[in-house]
């Protein structure tokens, strides 16, 4: 997840507010979007100066049956700056759209958006004294909520958690596979230095700084399992000359700033490794510690220091395009919204709460055919009850390239200015919002 850097914050407030309209109150029911976005994200052979693709084709067979032709959901999400969640309803938006469209059924959200589990909370306990079908939740701290998702599963509520888990809670949880994500972003990070220093490094001295967001996070915690995986079989085998210094920064770039200004002072410049940060943000505030003390060099050159994250929005395909970022795990914002929509309405109309699977299985996601994060697999986690929706995590260098229609910044840009941007040299080229 990525908490925008604060140079791009005032657009994403601007999308937010303007596109999205995220509210401040779980009073009031927001009015739905206006965004232009396409009903599905074109194909990835597509290349980005062409148009959407045409929509797809009704679903109208999987609308599941029930009698009532509108539903009111509590939905509580992270705060209306954070631009990853920006996709993520814009997904559920998307979802939304087309559930009217081929199943006759409107969904009505009671939408609040912060960065503050005790305002979280009292939101979501006021949606649901006034009255819900269902309740969409991200948890700022998923812990506090288990109580809250135990009583409601008493009562047979329907419920989707999505991103972060609320650990001892029966819940359907939508998320991709953050332990996945970490391992590929660090693999990335060992194959640069690989191909710039030889195998010399491996035997020599340094340490990688890993950055974390929030550490009792399930996101948090299965990014740092795999960013270990990548690196721990490095720094055993060197015998400990080798290290891994990290941080928790709380996704704050300025944050991260100042943890990475401290390790350089800790090690010297020319001992840094690589950065492996939890989020797009932290992955910046480390680059601007490099600026400040003048690391930041080519990938070409030997001392190229690679910095990697997790997340994929636009600054950090912006980064990567200019030669800056080496690479981030994408993570699907707007498959995460559309199934979690999807699954949350299935429950609301049959009246049956989905249930943890006996063994693993994949989920059909036909309107999506080819996407880079499917197949969706439907399985379980020993940290809560229930079944979990996980996508698949990608380098989003893995795409044909970073104008993929399948990137989730791209379809956000595309909703906001009906343009698809363009990344070359210079970041983000054409068609992308400017702070």
């Amino acid at each position: 997840m990525t908490r925008v850097p604060k140079a791009l914050r005032a657009a994403a407030v601007m999308f937010s507010i303007g596109t999205l309209l995220v509210g401040c109150s779980s009073s009031a029911t927001t009015t739905p979007p206006q965004a232009s976005a396409p009903s599905q994200p074109p194909a990835t052979s597509a290349p980005a100066t062409q148009s959407g693709a045409s929509a797809a084709a009704s679903l109208a067979p999987f609308c599941p049956k029930g009698s009532k032709t509108s539903y009111t959901v509590a939905m509580i999400r992270w705060t209306p700056s954070d631009i990853f969640f920006n996709g993520v309803q814009l997904g559920e938006q998307m979802e939304k759209d087309r559930i009217l469209k081929d199943c006759g059924v409107t969904i009505n959200w009671k939408l609040f958006g912060d960065d503050n589990v005790t305002t979280q909370i009292n939101a979501l306990q006021a949606d649901l004294a006034a009255g819900v079908d269902g309740v969409d939740l991200v948890p700022w701290k998923g812990a506090a909520f288990t109580a809250i998702l135990q009583d409601l599963n008493t009562k047979k509520m329907p419920v989707v958690v999505h991103n972060a888990d609320v650990p001892g809670a029966p819940q359907v949880f939508v998320a991709f596979d953050n332990v996945a994500a970490g391992q590929v972003a660090g693999n990335a990070a060992v194959k640069k230095l690989d191909a710039l220093r030889g195998q010399g490094w491996r035997t020599g001295t340094g340490v990688f700084i890993e950055l974390r967001c929030i550490i009792t996070a399930s996101f948090d915690i299965g990014r740092d399992k795999g960013y270990h995986l990548a690196v721990d079989p490095i720094v055993a085998a060197s015998g400990g000359k080798i290290k891994v210094e990290t941080r928790e920064v709380t996704c704050d770039d300025s944050k991260a700033r100042k943890a990475t200004d401290d390790i350089i002072s800790k090690y010297a410049p020319d001992q840094i490794l690589g950065v492996l940060a939890i989020d797009g943000d932290s992955g910046f505030g480390a680059q601007s510690s490099f600026d400040a003390h003048s690391m930041m060099k080519p990938q070409t050159d030997k001392a190229y220091i690679p910095v990697v994250a997790v997340d994929g929005s636009e600054a950090e395909m912006g980064s990567i395009a200019k030669g800056q970022m080496l690479t981030a795990s994408e993570q699907p914002a707007i498959a995460e919204g559309i199934i979690t929509e999807r699954l949350l309405f299935q429950q609301m109309a049959t009246g049956t709460l989905i249930t943890a699977p006996t063994s693993d299985s994949t989920f059909d996601v036909p309107d999506q055919a080819g996407a880079p994060w499917m197949p969706v697999k439907i399985t379980t986690n020993p940290d809560f009850t229930g079944a979990w929706y996980q996508t698949q995590a990608f380098d989003v260098t893995s795409l044909s390239s970073l104008d993929d229609h399948w990137h989730w910044a791209n379809v956000i840009d595309h909703a906001n200015t009906g343009q698809w941007p363009h990344y070359d040299s210079t970041g983000c080229a054409s068609g992308c919002p400017k702070s």
